[in-house]
């Protein structure tokens, strides 16, 4: 069944979006009373049935429930790569493999200090409604790097060490936090007096391991992990 997600809910019907609708009508073409997914975004979703237009909005008529779905745990930061299709890439396999939310900041060595959040958004969205999550996660941005370090005063900053390597890997860290956050660096990484920074903020610097990643694959390293680490 397809999955969308619903602007007005009652114990009853919901009410799709302008954007959604038009996906299902015009872009779909599915008839009124087919069975569809509708969810919240908030972690509950619903069997259903497209029931009557509203304008241009389509009404559903909400059925059975679906099981609750506990809400992913893990937050990632992340420093857009200069070539964006990358960082979108990251934000769908993010979402797809669970996270609570993504925040967009600029450092020192960050090559891009733009970003379209609607674009973001909306491919996050996506990879919620097509990995069938009912959480849609929150996405921030752009902040600054001194910003997202107050985002949380245990935050986990993933650096490759110039000098040396962090002694503990992230997984490590990961298992002792409950909302952890994840602090991932531009492609030139993190400099000196920025980890600096964060010790200063009480943040604890992890290692990813000996190969040096991409930006966008470590974010998705540190949500595989994580995924791992919370799956039962």
């Amino acid at each position: 069944m397809h999955w969308f997600i619903a602007e007005k809910i009652n114990t009853s019907q919901a009410l799709l979006s302008e954007s959604e609708s038009h996906h299902a009508h015009t872009v779909l073409r599915l008839k009124l009373s087919i069975k569809v997914i509708v969810i919240d975004g908030n972690g509950n979703g619903w069997e259903a049935t497209l029931a009557e237009k509203h304008g241009k909005q389509l009404l559903c008529k909400l059925h059975r429930p679906l099981p609750a779905q506990e809400r992913p745990t893990l937050r990632v930061a992340l420093a857009p790569t200069k070539q964006i299709d990358r960082t979108e890439w990251f934000v769908e396999k993010a979402v797809e493999l669970g996270v609570d939310a993504i925040y967009f900041f600029t450092s020192k060595n960050s090559e891009r200090t733009r970003i379209r959040m609607d674009r973001m958004e909306k491919i996050a969205l996506a990879a919620t409604k097509q990995s069938q999550r009912t959480h849609l996660p929150t996405m921030h941005g752009l902040m600054s790097f001194n910003d997202v370090l107050e985002v949380d005063p245990k935050s986990l900053i993933a650096w490759c060490g110039i000098d040396e390597r962090p002694t503990v890997h992230v997984k490590d860290a990961l298992l002792k936090l409950k909302n952890p956050l994840v602090i991932i660096g531009p492609e030139g990484d993190f400099c000196k007096s920025e980890i600096q920074t964060a010790l200063q903020h009480n943040a604890q610097v992890v290692s990813l391991g000996d190969s040096r990643l991409r930006t966008e694959t470590a974010g998705v390293y540190v949500c595989a992990i994580n995924q791992l680490l919370t799956t039962e």
